[in-house]
């Protein structure tokens, strides 16, 4: 009999999500089923009941799982009720879920307590001294918060306000953290950034593992240059927004014919005014196969300013065999250089000549396209995601089982 696994999530597990956190999310569950039964508390918005969450929990096979939605009216609420707590941790705390998780915990012994996304850590107070004792608890962070958090605190009006929520979510991290065994990052610099907290906490980068892109069509290029990620997230909707008014001037100015797509959900008005006032700029909004557009263009753009966190686009991206040109925050937590085909560089006018010099030199881009998708394959691979893992929670795989070969695991990305 498998040992049991309690799992705690600010997002279902989905092996077909527009996030790709969610995939990630969906991998890792997948690898540990082959050790513990999984039972699942996970947090729903009403999209993401659309985006295959009977299917990816139908083949996870949990033998328990509780889906919970919370309104709009009660995070508002939250808080209200909970002002020391930094936003994001209000929008995720649920009572229905602590309950569940009461019954659960009542009801069954686990070996593995696990929370998905650091909003998540706040749910350790529903562990008893008994229950610490006997299970090992552990929380993946996507992100830091606190660094979101501290970067928008540097521009826009609510300046003042994002610097008290950077303090309320150094409090909040510095409480929850303590409170877990183990914290997972996916890249090295979160795992630094949570080292900084001085929590005695250990510490292991979890990098999310890269499938052999699918087959592409990396000829027959139709568009110039390609953004992509969910564009309903505030960092990437100011990152292409940014792009447009700042840098594609200055590259329209010297190569008046190149063209921009740009591929994500939830496109705002603003974006498609932006895109309509410019003949050479395509918002394609959702699509089912983004690989399969992003193959399609020459250089891929990623202009973040906001946000934290290793950014998934950039490895999707390159996966896809094309040279990147990105803001030191887009390419954040990899060590990416021009060899690798990323050109990291963040004045504007920088940024445009960056995306000029490619965009002249056809061969170059193609070699370093070439270049960044070996990297990817080189530095995220099956091999290390599986050793990682097994590190983390103590894991020993049979020897019989060959769980590196590619079936065994589900595309992270």
């Amino acid at each position: 009999m498998k040992p049991k696994m309690l799992v705690v999530s600010a997002h279902p597990p989905l092996k077909n999500s527009k996030e790709a956190g969610q995939k990630v999310f969906f991998n890792f569950l997948k690898f540990m089923s082959d050790f513990v039964d999984i039972h699942l508390i996970t947090i729903v918005n009403r999209q993401e009941h659309s985006w295959g969450l009977k299917e990816s929990l139908s083949e996870l096979q949990c033998p328990e799982f509780k889906v919970i939605e919370i309104s709009g009216i009660r995070k508002l609420v939250n808080c209200l009720l909970y002002p020391l707590r930094a936003i994001h941790y209000n929008t995720k705390a649920s009572s229905d879920a602590a309950k569940e998780m009461q019954i659960l915990l009542e009801r069954n012994t686990y070996k593995y307590i696990h929370f998905e996304w650091e909003q998540m850590m706040q749910y350790t107070e529903q562990l008893d001294n008994k229950i610490r004792k006997n299970s090992r608890i552990s929380v993946t962070c996507h992100d830091v918060m606190n660094q979101m958090y501290e970067r928008k605190s540097r521009r826009g009006k609510l300046r003042l306000f994002y610097t008290l929520q950077t303090k309320l979510c150094v409090r909040n991290e510095i409480n929850w953290f303590s409170q877990v065994d183990t914290i997972l990052t996916l890249n090295d610099k979160d795992r630094k950034l949570v080292d900084e907290l001085k929590l005695n906490r250990n510490t292991q980068v979890v990098r999310p593992f890269y499938h052999t892109a699918p087959e592409l069509n990396r000829e027959n290029k139709r568009y110039d240059l390609v953004f992509f990620g969910a564009l309903n997230r505030d960092e990437n909707h100011d990152a292409i927004v940014w792009f447009i008014n700042e840098i594609f001037p200055y590259i329209t100015e010297l190569n008046p014919a190149i063209n921009l797509v740009i591929v994500g959900n939830g496109p705002s008005k603003e974006l498609y005014q932006l895109a309509q006032s410019c003949p050479n700029i395509e918002v394609t909004g959702f699509v089912e196969d983004p690989f399969q557009v992003i193959a399609k263009a020459r250089i891929g753009i990623i202009p973040l300013r906001l946000g934290a966190g290793i950014k998934i686009k950039l490895l999707e991206s390159m996966a896809c065999g094309i040279p990147i040109v990105s803001t030191s925050v887009g390419a954040e937590g990899t060590d990416f250089t021009q060899e690798d085909g990323v050109f990291i560089v963040d004045d504007p006018q920088l940024f445009a000549e960056s995306v000029i010099h490619l965009s002249s030199n056809e061969a170059l881009a193609l070699q370093l396209g070439e270049r960044a998708r070996l990297s990817i394959e080189e530095t995220y691979s099956r091999e290390e995601y599986v050793q990682s893992i097994t590190q983390a929670f103590n894991l020993t795989i049979p020897m019989e089982k060959n769980i590196i070969e590619k079936d065994s695991l589900v595309p992270a990305l």
